[in-house]
């Protein structure tokens, strides 16, 4: 049996990923090591700024820019939420 590959990953804690967050969906050949930042955004500094995790959920908006500024990073088109996180905009008629 070959060893598993250690990554320290930081997604953020929502219902539809705590089964992979909790182990009941394997990531296979990989140990994950989960890593809750409150909020979320807070990681997203973490990793353009020092590359703190292996994997780590970002912005779209700060990928480019830190890809920008040579973050040495890739990104993969895997959406954690995929809605438009400003729902309850208001816009006045005027």
């Amino acid at each position: 049996m070959s060893k598993k590959v250690p990554l320290k990953i930081a997604i953020a804690e929502h219902p539809h990923t705590s089964a992979i967050r909790n182990g009941s969906i394997p990531i296979e050949g990989v140990e994950p090591e989960f890593v809750t930042v409150k909020p979320q955004i807070g990681a997203f500094r973490r990793m353009v700024r020092d590359v703190e995790f292996d994997v780590c959920e970002l912005a779209p908006t700060t990928y480019i820019i830190a890809r920008a500024y040579g973050a040495p990073f890739v990104a993969l088109p895997v959406f954690v939420v995929r809605r438009f996180h400003h729902g309850g905009l208001l816009v006045r008629p005027d």
